[in-house]
């Protein structure tokens, strides 16, 4: 009937169906089939409105835009009529603005957004890498890409303000010079360094600069800010300075930052320092100070950057009590002290150290710490093997004459055993050695106490020393040296198990030949040494007792024995002459006795101790 729909069909293919109804009262129906093809971005009109702010200041985070986005389109039967869409989902992309031009990056012909990104519903669907990207400092324009059935596949259409002109959205640099939030930290203060001998110039790491955003955000170097440094003319470079002296740097913002941190706040200083002039050289064993010579080495050498001459005045330099060390790899050898203060001439310094005492014959290493001070700049100072160098460092120790400390060894024995023989050295050196085989075999000897054991009883020993000790040689550098005038002559004691068993079979059984072994037995006990006797002496009382309890018991038998035959002589003697019954009598009774005079028998009953007549 001619009336037109009063909506929008979307793109896409339909089937029309016209009805006609005839004049013969008949309806004829005709399919068609209708094709709504998308319509071209160019017959839409777009309208896109900025929500969000178009601007902010670096603060490490996302500036994402919020748009409100229709399109408008016109129809072309009737162009009085128009039908406006919001558009909710769309995608964006991200071009970023250098140097007032897109930045031109191509592809296959097309120019490449910097990022893309999708927006469902209104709500913005981005990465957390393609947030990073939207944090950074610059200028960004964008472009909506429409996926609708209504337009042409990925239709895009420029964000433009109401004066046509590309929105733009804008990142500014963040100043590092005047901006509050920026705190950095660094060392202003080193001590004077040197590696192989060579000074060590202060670079970015030695520098431990460190700069945080709000606390929370540190700036990387190279990405966020660049450093140099000035030396003492003002000029600026990569590397810092070496020598004593204040140095200016300067911090330039890069990137996301933007301004530079310079001037008097901006700088660190380097203290003075000395080092090693000369070796200490060679000390000999026993000697307790080495003198070392020092020289200021931490001046500017060159004159175009720095005074490198030395005003005393301005110059002071001290130790602890404790200066340092002498080792031996990382071994303390010594504690090195102070001797004296620091003499001060012709622009060296003398230092005397002492401690050195004990040390022995080799080489090792200075290890000093010292202080120095130098107009109002308080510096620390090492010298050692890696500061000033190996060679430069060594002390060399050296043995003391081996002829000379022996004049000064004695040793005299101390005690002797059964089994042993102590001897005590008294002399210089510490370290000797003793033979027992007039030096074909040589034992290890200290000085003071020295015990020499496994020997037999009452055995001869003959003992020999020697000096052999690292710290003492000859002239040709040997060590071993022998003490001539030193020799120590023993007899081991009795060995008292001998005694006791000597003992135990004297009591056993005591005879006609006990009364002698008994006194050898006796003598023998004279011969046990003091500390066998203090630590065996019960036993030795305990046999001897036993002995003395035998030798009685015997003198009784034997006393009745001489009696009986006395009895019995005195009997005979008016019967026969006096040799027939001495004789007889000698052979009356149960033991068997020497024959001796009848005078003799007369005389021995008239003494008053018959142990004395037995005894004889």
């Amino acid at each position: 009937d001619g009336t037109a729909l009063d909506s929008i069909m979307s793109a896409g293919t339909y089937k029309m169906t016209v009805s006609v109804e005839l004049t013969t009262n008949e309806v004829k129906l005709t399919e068609y089939t209708l094709v709504i093809a998308p319509a071209p971005a160019s017959d839409f009109t777009a309208n896109v409105r900025n929500k969000a702010r178009s601007s902010q200041i670096y603060n490490g985070e996302a500036l994402v835009p919020n748009f409100t986005f229709t399109l408008t389109i016109a129809e072309k039967l009737n162009v009085t009529n128009t039908h406006t869409q919001d558009v909710t989902s769309y995608a964006v992309q991200v071009f970023k603005v250098k140097d007032g031009a897109e930045q031109q990056v191509f592809k296959d012909g097309a120019e490449q957004p910097l990022l893309t990104y999708n927006v469902k519903n209104g709500v913005a669907e981005l990465s957390k890498e393609q947030r990073a990207l939207l944090a950074n400092a610059g200028s960004y324009t964008f472009k909506l890409v429409v996926n609708s059935p209504n337009a042409e596949k990925n239709a895009a259409f420029e964000v433009n303000t109401s004066e046509g002109k590309p929105l733009t959205f804008t990142i500014k640099q963040r100043n590092l010079e005047k901006d509050g939030g920026i705190d950095i930290a660094f060392k202003d203060h080193f001590d004077y360094t040197t590696k192989g001998g060579q000074p060590v110039a202060v670079d970015e790491e030695r520098l431990e600069l460190s700069i945080f955003y709000d606390r929370t955000l540190k700036l990387i170097s190279g990405t966020d800010y660049t450093v140099t440094f000035e030396n003492k003319n003002g000029e600026g470079g990569n590397e810092g300075g070496k020598y004593t002296g204040t140095y200016g740097f300067t911090v330039t913002g890069k990137g996301n930052f933007t301004g530079k941190l310079t001037g008097s706040g901006y700088s660190y200083s380097i203290g003075a320092s000395v080092g090693l002039t000369q070796a200490p050289g060679r000390i000999v064993y026993g000697s307790d100070s080495v003198k070392v010579v020092l020289t200021v080495n931490s001046m500017d050498p060159d004159p175009a950057q720095g005074d490198g001459s030395l005003d005393a005045d301005r110059f002071g330099l001290s130790f602890n009590s404790n200066v340092g060390r002498l080792v031996s790899g990382n071994t303390t050898v010594s504690q090195l002290t102070l001797v004296g203060e620091p003499v001060y001439a012709d622009g060296k310094f003398t230092v005397t150290l002492g401690g050195l005492r004990a040390v022995n014959a080799g080489e090792y290493y200075l290890d000093l710490s010292f202080t120095c001070e130098y107009d109002n700049i308080t510096s620390n100072g090492k010298i050692n093997a890696e500061a000033s160098g190996a060679e430069l460092c060594k002390v060399r120790v050296t043995p003391a004459s081996v002829e000379q400390a022996a004049e000064s060894v004695s040793a005299v024995l101390t005690s002797v055993n059964s089994t042993s023989v102590t001897f005590n050295i008294s002399g210089t050196p510490r370290a000797y050695e003793y033979s027992l085989d007039n030096g074909q075999t040589w034992v290890k000897a200290v000085k003071g106490n020295n015990v020499i054991s496994a020997l037999a009883p009452e055995q001869n020993v003959t003992v020999t020393l020697r000096v052999n000790d690292g710290n003492y040689a000859t002239a040709d550098g040997v060590h071993e040296y022998d003490l001539k005038k030193v020799t120590l002559t023993a007899t081991t004691t009795a060995s008292v198990d001998d005694i006791l068993t000597a003992a135990e079979e004297l009591a056993r059984s005591f005879n006609a030949t006990g009364f002698t072994r008994y006194a050898e037995l006796l003598q023998r006990v004279e011969n046990i040494s003091a500390a066998d006797r203090e630590a065996r002496g019960a036993e030795i009382d305990e046999a001897l007792a036993a002995v003395e309890e035998a030798r009685s018991e015997y003198i009784e038998d034997l006393q009745g024995a001489i009696d009986s035959a006395v009895n019995a002589a005195e009997r005979a003697a008016g019967k026969a002459s006096a040799t027939t019954t001495a004789t007889a009598a000698a052979t009356a009774g149960a033991l068997s006795l020497p024959l001796f005079g009848i005078g003799m028998v007369f005389a021995a009953r008239k003494r008053n101790k018959k142990e004395d007549d037995l005894n004889d």
